[in-house]
């Protein structure tokens, strides 16, 4: 049977019932029906209360921060930092384990006033796109000194492993303590012959407990 006709026939396309142009307008006015009937609401009226009240809070506070600041004042928290870091590298060769926990309540007093100066003081509501931008760049700092926090919580308490690694290379030096070592070779697209040279390093390793 030959079945090339069936097989070179053009499907059959269904023609749009909008074109792009048609598809444009039908979504403005639909957009343009949704703004009409969202601003007939109650409770739009009320946000728009609040936006403005909202407004009102940022200009009150925005003007904390001017050009009449003193450049000591905004880099207090610097200088202080930096003069107790010299204080304890002074006092201490080696600070002791147990000022980890004071520096890090200093350093998370710090973050959570300057997110609050942030919150309370920076942010601007003069108008959707100010406010869009100045809540984007605040939520990004949050986030930012929140994954800092979590790391001074992580160096909180540190367990020293330089005895049993100390002992570790101690038996390995003197063959009593052979690890199975695996020899990964990643490769796309290298010139064979450098892969067969990689490949031929990797077996003349001195080491006899490999596996490449």
């Amino acid at each position: 049977m030959n079945n090339s006709n069936t097989l070179t026939r053009p499907a059959h396309i269904e023609p749009r019932l909008f074109t792009g142009r048609w598809s444009l307008c039908l979504i403005g006015l639909l957009t343009v029906w949704a703004g009409v009937w969202i601003s007939q609401q109650p409770w739009w009226r009320v946000s728009v209360l609040h936006w403005a009240a909202l407004v009102q809070w940022g200009s009150s506070h925005l003007p904390r921060v001017t050009e009449n600041s003193s450049y000591l004042w905004i880099l207090c928290p610097t200088v202080l930092m930096l003069a107790w870091c010299m204080s304890l590298l002074l006092l201490y060769r080696q600070p002791p384990d147990w000022l980890r926990l004071p520096i890090g309540l200093v350093f998370l007093f710090l973050q959570v006033s300057y997110l609050a100066f942030r919150l309370f003081a920076t942010l601007r509501f003069d108008d959707w796109l100010d406010s869009v931008v100045s809540v984007l760049f605040f939520v990004s700092e949050v986030f930012t000194h929140l994954r800092i926090a979590l790391g001074n919580l992580s160096l909180l308490r540190l367990t020293d492993r330089s005895p049993q690694a100390d002992e570790s290379a101690r038996l390995v030096q003197a063959g009593e303590y052979l690890p199975t070592v695996d020899v990964f070779v990643p490769t796309y697209s290298e010139p064979v012959e450098m892969l067969r040279r990689t490949i031929i390093g990797c077996q003349a390793m001195d080491y006899p407990n490999k596996q490449i």
